[in-house]
């Protein structure tokens, strides 16, 4: 079971999840829908512009943001190790150098298209496994806005449908991925409910997978 925090602008999401009765893998959809978010026990995802909780002192950061802004000088000031941090589909920089000197994993656009979703993805899930509790936050904007027109960032270059619903496919297997945040949207931009379509198939993906249900 997962629970999923939904507010209001965000219902013609919630209308296309009814859509569907599984996800790509067969796994029938087990999601309650709630009115806010509740720490501790199931996994949740929350859509739509939301003040993310500070991070426990065990909990890892895994964020898909097209632009590397101050969010990580934040995390590290609250408390978050440098080595539980990572951010994948970066394709603009506000301070590369502030990821360098700090020692912050990251995967460009350049290096998940020359390296391939499934070997970045494999790093990703190699380090998050080691973490006691694991975040994610997805800006939609990581995504090219062909795919996700509604998106707020608009730059080209981004991850693809297919490739945004295979990350969400392997994090699902991680047993401690405790919260999901889906933000950076204006769906009343979307077109033909494109975005609105990938943001369900993406929830739907992300429902809790153990090692019996082997990814396909």
């Amino acid at each position: 079971m997962m629970h999923l925090v939904i507010p209001p602008e965000y219902a013609v999401v919630q209308k296309q999840l009814e859509r569907y009765s599984c996800n790509e893998a067969g796994i029938r959809k087990q999601i309650v829908v709630v009115p806010k978010l509740q720490l501790g026990g199931v996994r949740t995802v929350v859509l739509g512009n939301f003040s993310f909780p500070v991070p426990g002192a065990q909990q890892g950061v895994i964020v898909f943001d097209a632009c590397a802004g101050d969010a990580f000088k934040h995390l590290i000031d609250a408390g978050v190790s440098r080595e539980r941090l990572m951010l994948a589909g970066v394709r603009s920089w506000q301070d590369k150098q502030f990821f360098d000197q700090a020692r912050i994993r990251y995967f460009t656009m350049q290096q998940i298209f020359s390296m391939g979703c499934q070997d970045v993805c494999d790093t990703i899930m190699e380090n998050a496994r080691g973490w006691k509790d694991v975040q994610v936050r997805i800006h939609m904007g990581v995504t090219d806005p062909a795919f996700s027109p509604a998106n707020l960032g608009g730059e080209p270059g981004g991850l693809t449908g297919r490739e945004l619903l295979y990350f969400m496919q392997r994090l699902a297997f991680l047993q401690h991925l405790s919260l999901v945040f889906i933000y950076g949207t204006d769906l009343a931009r979307d077109v033909n409910s494109i975005t609105a379509q990938l943001i369900a198939k993406m929830i739907l993906e992300l429902q809790p997978r153990n090692l019996t249900q082997s990814f396909k």
